[in-house]
C-alpha cells in the first residue's frame, strides 16, 4: 500500500510541470493536477490560464467543447458549465477530504487515458454535486472526444463527518464512473 502512495505521488509530482506548461499555453492538459501542486494559487492560475489565453486559443478550446458535447448529446444547460482552469469554483465548495477524493479519482481516469495534445477540458457538473463530467478532444481539438465521468457517493463515518464549505454536514467519496471515446 506504501508502494502505491508513494508512486500516486510520484506520479502527481511528475505532471505538475507538464500540466502547468500546457495550461499556461493554453494547448492542453496531459494529466490532472491540483492547484497546490502547481505551485500557484486558484485566482493565480486563473489569471495566467482563463484570462490571458490568445483569443484564437480560447476559440479552438470553445469549439472543441462543441463538438464533444454534440458527439455525446449532452445539453449543457442541465449542467454548471466551467473551463478546466475555473474548476476550483466547483471544488470549493468541497471539504478537505471530498477534494482529496476527487483528485484521486480524476488522477485515476487520467494516467491510462490522457495523451499528448489532448485539449484544455470542459468540466460540468450536477446541481447535486454527486456528478462531474469531463469533455475534450483529443489532437489539439481535432481528434476524438472524450468523456470522463466522476459520480460521488456519500459515505457515513462514526463521527468523521464534517461540514463543507456550504455548512452542510456531508463527506462524499468520488469513484470513476464511466470513460469513452469516440
Amino acid at each position: 500500500m506504501k508502494d502505491k502512495v508513494k508512486e500516486m505521488k510520484k506520479r502527481k509530482a511528475s505532471i505538475a510541470t507538464l500540466f502547468t506548461v500546457a495550461a499556461l499555453a493554453g494547448i492542453g492538459f496531459g494529466n490532472f493536477i491540483t492547484v497546490e501542486q502547481a505551485g500557484a494559487k486558484s485566482k493565480d492560475l486563473i489569471d495566467v490560464a482563463s484570462n490571458k489565453r490568445p483569443e484564437k486559443v480560447n476559440q479552438n478550446i470553445v469549439k472543441s467543447w462543441r463538438v464533444a458535447t454534440a458527439t455525446y448529446d449532452i445539453d449543457t444547460q442541465e449542467w454548471t458549465q466551467y473551463d478546466y482552469t475555473d474548476r476550483y469554483k466547483f471544488l470549493d465548495t468541497l471539504s478537505q477530504q471530498e477534494k482529496n477524493s476527487f483528485s484521486d479519482a480524476f488522477v485515476e481516469a487520467m494516467a491510462n487515458n490522457s495523451k499528448e495534445g489532448d485539449s484544455m477540458p470542459l468540466v460540468l457538473v450536477n446541481d447535486k454535486k454527486d456528478r462531474v463530467v469531463f469533455l475534450f478532444q483529443r489532437d489539439f481539438g481535432t481528434g476524438k472526444s472524450v468523456k470522463i465521468e466522476l459520480v460521488a457517493k456519500q459515505v457515513k463515518q462514526q463521527n468523521q463527518i464534517s461540514k463543507n464549505s456550504e455548512g452542510v454536514y456531508s463527506e462524499k467519496e468520488w469513484d470513476v464512473g464511466s470513460i469513452e471515446e469516440k
